[in-house]
């Protein structure tokens, strides 16, 4: 079965990156190899005229959480979302980083988490099938073609301390090398749900696939590719597209909310973040009331499924 294979395959590559020398790099921790259950591959954006500023969609809170032990406080790092990685494990990374592949799951509890250096330190749930209860370090990074590339560089630290003190993974070339003598593993965004054609209220056409949200048709339209998601949050981060009118080359985020079975409205609350990160730390929109007010300050965009 593919999930057992996984599973095998990070076991192994577990054991086979801490006999790696790991290269330091620019603030990105290392990891064991992005093997076995962990990776996959995102897009890149467009660019919804709204208004407003969504934020993060409410991370989970851990207080209390049974399998995180001791008295450490989550954080969230900019990576959260869902995604799903070129072995089919789903990654749901909040406060909480959840791999899951079939039956079996791994949890991470985020301890610490660093936006500029994309690191994370996270304890591993008392349940976890490998090193429970020890402490994880992920870096992550942007790769070339938008990208996210992760690497869990520390599996088994004794401590917080011991995981943050592990040399950096290097980024240098994600795809191939630089986590432990392997690869780091992709990271593809999970589809927002909006997936189709659709028209606001102005008869604007927006079209939504599974890596990029279009808006306007033919040479006059603006594109932006999808880098995070989070479908249960309802937002999206996107990188608007280079030849974009507006804010080319900058970065958007998107809030929506359902209406019934068929509309949804929607909140570009971003549209020229400089960065991804803030892009992903962006305020939310409101949506205590949409049809009137709440993205920025106006009402959120109704889209209606295209004739």
């Amino acid at each position: 079965m593919r999930t057992t294979t996984g599973i095998l395959l990070l076991a192994l590559a577990i054991t086979a990156a801490g006999c790696e020398d790991e290269a330091a790099s620019d603030g990105s921790p290392d990891a064991a190899p992005g093997v076995g259950g962990m990776g996959g591959d995102p897009g890149a954006g467009g660019q919804v005229g709204m208004g407003g500023e969504p934020g993060m969609g409410g991370d989970p809170g851990m207080g209390g959480d049974p399998g995180m032990g001791g008295d450490a406080q989550p954080v969230a790092p900019d990576l959260t979302g869902e995604y799903l990685d070129a072995f089919d494990t789903r990654h749901s990374v909040g406060a909480t980083w959840t791999q899951t592949a079939g039956d079996d799951v791994l949890a991470f509890h985020v301890v610490e988490a660093d936006d500029a250096a994309h690191w994370a330190i996270a304890r591993n749930d008392d349940a976890n099938a490998f090193n429970p209860g020890l402490y994880s370090r992920f870096d992550w990074t942007v790769g070339d073609g938008l990208t996210l590339w992760y690497c869990q560089t520390a599996y088994d630290a004794a401590d917080a301390a011991a995981a943050r003190a592990t040399p950096a993974a290097d980024p240098a070339d994600p795809a191939n090398a630089g986590c432990g003598g392997f690869g780091w593993t992709s990271l593809t965004p999970l589809s927002t749900g909006l997936e189709g054609d659709w028209v606001d209220d102005f008869g604007a056409a927006h079209t939504i696939g599974a890596d990029a949200w279009t808006q306007g048709e033919g040479d006059g339209a603006s594109r932006f590719t999808l880098v995070q998601t989070d479908r249960g949050a309802g937002w999206a981060v996107a990188r608007n597209a280079d030849d974009n009118a507006f804010s080319p080359g900058l970065w958007s985020r998107f809030d929506w909310v359902r209406d019934g079975d068929e509309a949804v409205y929607v909140c570009q609350t971003r549209y020229d973040a400089a960065t991804r990160v803030e892009a992903v730390r962006a305020t939310p929109a409101d949506a205590t009331d949409p049809a009137t007010g709440g993205c920025a300050d106006f009402a959120w965009s109704r889209l209606t499924p295209a004739p």
